[in-house]
């Protein structure tokens, strides 16, 4: 029972995130520019766009922080490593994203006079954090499959019926 509700839930919830995304892109792709005969046309409801998209990741990161501290409380109640084991598996995540920043760059880039304002060393170290972490990440899942692929796919020790008569 409590399964159908929940997959209900999360169905509508779905649903509903994507009515309001497409909705949104709608208004932005046929809602007509500021300005058509500028060099770069601007949509008129790109700002209708981008809350929406910045609505829907910070719901997002909320729900993910809310859940992953309850989460965490139930099972360091039920069982403590491994609720200590995800607990460390954020910290290392943590470390990582603290390396990535340190070792990104903050050599100037060559651009536009818009984007002159996220040209700065902070900003630019943070780029490269976000990037370095996803390469980081992308690579350690990569090595998790293969490595978990070969440990799972090792020989199985099955007695035939035979050898289990005798």
């Amino acid at each position: 029972m409590a399964v159908k509700k929940i997959r209900k839930i999360s169905s509508t919830v779905l649903i509903v995130l994507a009515l309001i995304g497409v909705v949104a892109f709608g208004m932005t792709v046929f809602g007509g520019y500021i300005d058509p005969n500028a060099e770069y046309p601007e949509p008129v409801f790109t700002n209708v766009l981008l809350y929406t998209v910045y609505g829907m990741v910070a719901i997002a990161f909320l729900a993910m922080i809310i859940f992953g501290i309850v989460g965490f409380a139930q099972s360091f109640k039920t069982n403590r490593k491994a609720a200590l084991s995800g607990l460390g598996a954020l910290l290392g995540l943590i470390v990582l994203m603290v390396i990535a920043y340190f070792v990104g760059s903050d050599a100037p880039l060559r651009v536009g006079v818009d984007a002159q304002q996220f040209n700065t060393p902070s900003w630019l170290k943070l780029a490269d954090m976000c990037m370095f972490t996803i390469y980081a990440l992308i690579v350690i899942n990569v090595l998790a499959l293969i490595v978990t692929s070969f440990m799972s796919a090792g020989p199985k020790q099955h007695a035939s019926a035979s050898e289990r008569k005798a």
